[in-house]
């Protein structure tokens, strides 16, 4: 699959990568090429510069004839018209029909193995993605649901079987997900992978026949190569003088699987579109077995320092009918677990119970293809804990609990395997008789972070993630014990008070490692809420500057911070703007009866208001030293 967009006045740069991954013996891989779209003008290695389409168009790169050789192609948006070249010159179209409705997505590949890249879309609306094999109008071969509504589609043969397979990925703060094949499931690798301000690129850079993901960073006008979903750097190229967007294909069949493809900003056309043709209709997607080669996301404890996880504020969620699942999560060392705490809430003040809080049994299954196992590797049972003899039967004047629950026997587990906590209310009248359990609402995290998910209907076993209207996915709050007494898990228990940063206003975390971190990048949750100033992280220790970058956005923000931080060394890491712009902080509260090894980070946030730092995080008119920044570093 080969895949390319439009060009604005500059022209784009082509800078070859044949051969590019150190160590490989391989001489043919992809090529990389920049496309500006104000012009619709293309700049392809071993042509000339010329034009094809019109400004506004989705530009397209792909095999459309299976002579191993990328050309171009374009998709009108307002209207799913496309137009395909076997050429890469200006001329009339090789294929000209319509595909897709207004607002579609378009990419390509070889949906089939047959060695012709062919047509798809994806529908924000619906969350579908629509397949075919063949490169003219009809109803979609292969028709399916997977991603987020604000996702960029991307595919590539990532297991190197001649297919290529679709995948998502959130331009706002770099969040990937790839599916399992071509039909709906849980995402088999899904983690965050560049900035919001970096564009993904797809390649078979060493022409072995497999893609892996690439990420172009505009600031720095460097493309760096990952090893296959790992997200490890494998090597990194300097692409100054460049502009526009990056797209990676293979032009001359010199060899490899030729798979490529990059995400591109939405524009309006300018010209008069033809009137639409009426959407695909939706079949029956086809069974379709799992490929063969599966991946996974990094373990939670590798590759990043510091909290990791995001949250803005809480809310229960109960078993009832549907079974709900935390999860997944890696045990950090092979040994045995003997506890879990959960953080339940029976306020009287609200909907967080009801009757008898229900017969609430808690276990630890293994991760089967993305989902909870049916094996029980351990249990224990809460029974009927606001009833008048409950455990919890005082929730009158009591609002909750965090504390550890016993299994029934050790549960045994390894390094580095994934594993899911899944809730299940065994009461007979599951509907009138529950208790809350709180998770973070708009809840985010880096790689390994545990998700609430939700059964699909009761009994289904089948859990997706849960969203709530308004305020996103739910990261778990749990923590687990070894039987020596350490502990690991997501032990927020509270998105403290939101503070604002801009002008003689600061924020800071302080942090004093107990081991050496090799650190590359920052990623810092903050919303911008005022103003068009960038906001500036400065890393310093002893009265020095460390390290200091600037990042623009909101959300999810990525600063470049390449330096060493040294064991039981004092650092202070400040965020801060200037006058007329604001952005948005809160602190997570970290639950002091839970274990170190719950994400927290040696050290606390702080709070400059305008006269002098605080000393801590202001709540409730005092201030406190158990919370953190939602932030995390990046490492080597």
């Amino acid at each position: 699959m080969k895949r390319l967009a439009t060009a604005a006045l500059v022209l784009g740069i082509l800078i070859p990568l044949q051969g590019a991954i150190a160590g490989s013996a391989s001489t043919s891989g992809a090529d990389v090429a920049f496309y500006h779209p104000a012009s619709s003008s293309w700049s392809l290695p071993g042509t000339g510069d010329f034009y094809y389409g019109v400004p506004g168009d989705t530009p397209l790169l792909c095999d459309w004839n299976g002579d191993d050789i990328a050309t171009v192609g374009v998709y009108r948006e307002s209207t799913g018209y496309l137009l395909l070249h076997d050429g890469n010159r200006t001329g009339a179209a090789d294929y000209e029909f319509y595909y897709g409705i207004p607002g579609d997505r378009p990419l390509c590949g070889d949906w089939n193995g047959d060695g012709v890249d062919t047509i798809g879309i994806y529908r924000p609306s619906s969350q579908r993605f629509y397949l075919r094999n063949q490169n003219t109008h009809g109803v979609g071969d292969k028709d399916f649901q997977f991603g987020f509504k604000n996702g960029i589609p991307f595919a590539g043969d990532f297991n190197g079987d001649g297919v290529d397979t679709v995948g998502m990925r959130d331009p706002k703060n770099g969040w990937l997900e790839l599916a399992p094949g071509n039909y709906s499931g849980t995402p088999v690798v899904e983690g965050f992978f560049g900035s919001s301000t970096d564009t993904l690129v797809v390649g078979d850079w060493d022409g072995d026949g497999t893609d892996r993901l690439g990420v172009y960073r505009p600031s720095s006008k460097t493309l760096a190569v990952t090893e296959l979903f790992s997200f490890a750097r494998v090597a990194t190229y300097d692409l100054t003088g460049t502009s526009g967007i990056p797209l990676a294909a293979e032009f001359d069949a010199s060899g490899g699987l030729i798979t490529s493809q990059a995400e591109v900003a939405e524009t309006p056309p300018t010209e008069a579109p033809p009137p639409p043709p009426p959407a695909p209709a939706p079949e029956e997607p086809p069974v379709e077995e799992p490929p063969s080669l599966r991946f996974s996301p990094p373990a939670a404890d590798a590759g990043w320092y510091g909290t990791g996880i995001k949250g803005r504020g809480l809310r229960p969620r109960t078993a009832g009918a549907s079974d709900w699942a935390l999860g997944t999560w890696e045990a950090p060392r092979t040994g045995n677990l003997d506890s879990l705490a959960l953080y339940f809430v029976f306020a009287v003040e609200g909907n967080y119970f009801k009757g008898s809080g229900g017969i609430n049994r808690f276990s630890i299954r293994p991760d089967v293809n993305g989902q909870p196992g049916q094996t029980v590797l351990g249990e224990f049972t809460i029974t009927n804990p606001t009833a008048p003899a409950g455990i919890w039967s005082d929730w009158e004047t009591s609002r909750g609990s965090a504390e550890h629950f016993a299994f029934k026997n050790p549960v045994t587990v390894t390094a580095g395997t994934k594993y899911w906590i899944v809730a299940e209310n065994l009461h007979p009248d599951p509907t009138n008789n529950w208790v809350g359990i709180n998770a973070l609402t708009e809840g985010d995290g880096g790689p390994g972070t545990a998700f609430v998910y939700i059964e699909t209907s009761a009994g289904s076993n089948v859990f997706e993630r849960f969203v709530y209207e308004g305020e996103g996915w739910f990261a778990g709050l749990f923590d687990l014990t070894y039987q020596e007494g350490d502990g690991f898990g997501q032990g927020y228990y509270h998105a403290w008070f939101d503070q604002s940063v801009g002008g003689a206003q600061r924020a800071r975390q302080v942090l004093t490692p107990s081991s050496q971190h090799t650190v590359t990048d920052l990623r810092v949750w903050a919303k911008k809420t005022g103003g068009g100033g960038a906001l500036t992280a400065t890393l310093s220790s002893g009265g020095g500057v460390v390290a200091q970058a600037s990042s623009s956005g909101t959300g999810l923000l990525s600063f470049s911070l390449d330096t060493t931080l040294q064991a039981g060394t004092t650092y202070y890491l400040e965020f801060s703007a200037p006058s007329g712009t604001a952005y948005t902080f809160t602190s997570l509260r970290e639950n002091s009866g839970w274990s170190t090894g719950s994400r927290f980070v040696e050290g606390y946030s702080e709070y400059d208001a305008g006269s002098g730092w605080s000393g801590g995080w202001p709540i409730w008119g005092s201030t406190r030293q158990d919370g953190d920044l939602m932030f995390y570093f990046l490492e080597n």
